[in-house]
């Protein structure tokens, strides 16, 4: 089905307006700038048209399914316009704007708005005039021009991720496209003529003005969670108003009690929220493009001229490689931020905004689970009243946390190292010292989501040995050890909380690969783009998702996370562009 929606990337430019005076505010360098007529004034018609955001997955480009942003996404504070010679060497700024009108088209058009400026330049002494322009809207207060295109290209919006939405609204520049006539190398500024140029003051009305026509587009992606319609035939709601999503798990332990059974059993899913994670901490100013990518090898036409953008880019990321491989070493990396669920979880429906992050197939497929950005679903794991289950996840299987315990006692107990007794206060000589159970026993983190047991400090018992001899600190220690290695690689649902791991998809449909026994993924699989939406809509649970056990740890997800990608999800990207992503839990 071809989804409608806009891709706001671009803007046209005709004609400027100061906001608050008649004349743009402009910046000159100590050095000659141009002169374009006799007199030292000179006036540029810009028409700034933003480009909506578009575009499904599974589906090419060129069907180009956009959307109109909403109205925070669309606002403009501040235009700034930066003026480079024939060298591509910095001569001045323009600050200016007037506002713009959105479209009033159905949302299916490539433009989201346009607005008509004039942009009054003054004191030109030079010879020449200005050859390229490069356009910058609502820019964070920090962000100074390159003093050559080159270095306009190298700059970041800011010295942090703030700088994509700023305090004047979604930070936007000059969209870029590839194999632009005259503009080689050049693909992210307007080129410019004599002709652009009045010695008089113009009227924005005459039908005749052909304006500077300059795109824009938001440097953010954008992500809405959704949950299938369908996915609600089956759920149930409790008495307290949640709802619980039914899948089916075997389990070992019942309600929670020591008992040995093990079987299938229906649980129950609450979807508390979401949250973006692994998002890239800085973003350029101006996207970066290879014209010599290859449209069959990146699986869809990523650059289209008629509708003055691209559809992929090289991000900030694009090329690196030093991604943390777990929590502890998240403070080493300075590519993307990690974040644990504990706090700022978005809701279902609503949307959430962050950088580009895209990387070369090389990396992706060595680095998939903390490379990519995605998305983590937080959820709860409930019996069939809501009541929240605490569960392990050992070799595969589910636990009771209590089943659990008693399972690696038994062990301990069959390979003969559970020597750890106490004094029970019998009368019986024979029965005084007794070997330790599960109930002196605790689960504690092992960090990178992962759990361990432990014996408890607080028992108040001394422990000895079968024979009532006080164990020494390093026969306590061995036994922890022995405790820790037997449930190695364990993961606890602490309050049955738990995350689901969904990678964003982006516009490349071609399967993974096998070579050398080694998963390669195709370059444009994964990855958010700028001026993108990518929908993505859970349409099936059926698994359990990773638990959670300490709610302030960062998530790296872990090596193994394909095999908890159960989520049922359709990305969609909109102009916004549209990228639909389902996915099965």
């Amino acid at each position: 089905m071809k989804v409608k929606n806009l891709f706001f990337g671009m803007l046209a430019c005709t004609a400027f307006y100061a906001c608050s005076s008649d004349d743009a505010v402009m910046v000159q360098q100590e050095q000659e700038t141009p002169k374009v007529f006799t007199g030292d004034v000179a006036y540029m018609n810009i028409i700034l048209s933003d480009a909506a955001s578009g575009g499904t997955r599974a589906s090419s480009p060129g069907d180009a399914p956009f959307e109109y942003g909403k109205e925070h996404e669309q606002e403009v504070k501040t235009a700034h316009f930066y003026f480079y010679n024939k060298s591509g060497v910095y001569v001045s700024e323009a600050e200016v704007w007037n506002g713009g009108k959105p479209s009033e088209t159905e949302p299916d058009e490539n433009i989201e708005f346009k607005s008509k400026t004039t942009v009054i330049l003054k004191g030109l002494t030079g010879k020449t005039y200005p050859q390229y322009l490069v356009t910058v809207l609502n820019k964070d207060s920090k962000f100074a021009p390159g003093q050559t295109l080159d270095d306009m290209l190298a700059k970041l919006a800011d010295d942090d991720t703030t700088g994509i939405i700023t305090k004047s609204g979604f930070a936007m520049s000059t969209t870029s496209v590839a194999n632009q006539a005259n503009l080689a190398g050049k693909y992210f500024v307007t080129e410019l003529s004599e002709s652009n140029f009045s010695e008089e003051p113009i009227n924005l009305e005459d039908k005749n003005l052909k304006p500077v026509e300059i795109y824009v587009e938001r440097l953010a992606a954008k992500v809405t969670l959704k949950i299938a319609s369908a996915l609600g035939k089956d759920a149930i709601t409790t008495v307290d108003g949640k709802t619980l999503y039914p899948i089916k798990a075997t389990v070992a332990g019942e309600d929670n009690e020591l008992d040995n059974t093990i079987g299938s059993e229906v649980l129950y899913v609450n979807i508390l929220g979401w949250k973006l994670n692994a998002t890239a901490k800085h973003s350029y100013m101006m996207k970066h493009l290879d014209e010599e990518w290859d449209a069959k090898k990146l699986g869809f036409v990523w650059n289209s001229n008629d509708f003055h953008r691209s559809y992929w880019g090289a991000s900030w990321v694009y090329g690196k490689n030093d991604f943390p491989v777990s929590a502890s070493k998240v403070k080493e990396s300075n590519l993307l931020n990690y974040y644990n669920l504990d706090s700022n979880i978005s809701e279902v429906d609503s949307s959430a905004y962050c950088p580009e992050n895209t990387n070369t197939s090389k990396i992706v497929s060595a680095h998939l689970n903390n490379a990519v950005t995605s998305i983590l679903l937080k959820a709860e794991i409930c019996d069939e009243k809501g009541n929240p289950l605490n569960l392990v996840r050992y070799n595969g299987m589910l636990f009771k946390e209590g089943h659990f315990r008693n399972y690696v006692m038994a062990s301990l107990n069959r390979a003969n190292k559970l020597n750890v007794y106490y004094d029970n206060g019998s009368d019986d000589a024979a029965e005084r010292y007794a070997q330790i159970d599960s109930s002196f026993v605790e689960l504690a983190t092992a960090g990178d989501g992962k759990v361990k047991l432990v014996l408890k400090s607080n028992t108040g018992k001394t422990f000895t040995d079968a024979s009532g001899n006080p164990l020494s600190e390093e026969t306590l220690k061995k036994f922890d050890d022995d405790l820790a290695a037997e449930s190695r690689n364990a993961t606890g649902y602490k309050g049955g909380l738990m995350y689901y791991n969904i990678p964003i998809e982006h516009l490349n449909n071609s399967g993974n690969e096998e070579v050398d026994g080694k998963t390669v993924i195709p370059e444009g699989k994964y990855g958010v783009v700028r001026n993108h939406h990518y929908v993505v809509t859970v349409n099936k649970l059926e698994n359990p998702g990773v638990g959670i056990f300490d709610p302030n740890e960062v998530i790296i997800p872990n090596e193994e996370q394909e095999k908890f990608y159960y989520v049922g999800a359709q990305i969609n990207i909109l102009s916004w562009k549209i990228v639909n992503q389902d996915v099965n839990l």
